[in-house]
């Protein structure tokens, strides 16, 4: 139970600026890594584990949609815990957002892996496929997006080499 601030008792006090997020879809939602900006604002990413594509993801009152399998997300919270804005991309693969930062200007870097063909705005990228010594396929390869204030995409980069890029 939670009680507004102030008051006493058996729950957890609140402040003003404190909030609990209510998020994710069907499946098992996952963050990895989250920031506050000087404004107060909370930027998440992680994994969306849905089944199928097209299934509901929600993020307060923002809905966006599963590309099915393991899905990237990032989410923008304003101090009181509206949300600012919220993404999903992916493909049918595993696809999951590893590591989010921020700069002085309002803007913020995701980083994570892909395993299928996503799409960053406009621009899809597929995984460049090697195969190991014992002929297994490496499949996954790196991003590094960049978004504006607004949440929007300024640039991506795919990194790509022989076997599994992840960034840590």
């Amino acid at each position: 139970s939670c009680q507004k601030s102030g008051e006493t008792g058996g729950g957890p006090v609140l402040n003003t600026d404190e909030f609990l997020i209510n998020a994710g879809g069907k499946g098992t939602d996952l963050p990895n890594d989250m920031f506050v900006d000087n404004k107060d604002n909370t930027y998440l990413t992680g994994v969306s584990r849905n089944g199928q594509p097209g299934d509901s993801v929600y993020f307060g009152n923002k809905i966006v949609r599963s590309f099915g399998g393991e899905d990237i997300f990032m989410v923008k919270y304003n101090r009181f815990g509206k949300v600012i804005w919220a993404k999903m991309t992916g493909s049918t693969g595993w696809d999951e957002g590893e590591v989010i930062a921020g700069d002085n200007q309002d803007n913020c870097f995701v980083a994570g892996i892909f395993g299928g063909t996503v799409n960053f705005g406009n621009t899809s990228y597929s995984p460049e496929v090697s195969y190991n010594s014992s002929g297994t396929p490496n499949q996954l390869d790196m991003f590094l997006a960049k978004y504006d204030n607004e949440g929007k995409e300024v640039w991506v980069r795919q990194i790509a080499g022989v076997g599994y890029e992840r960034p840590t």
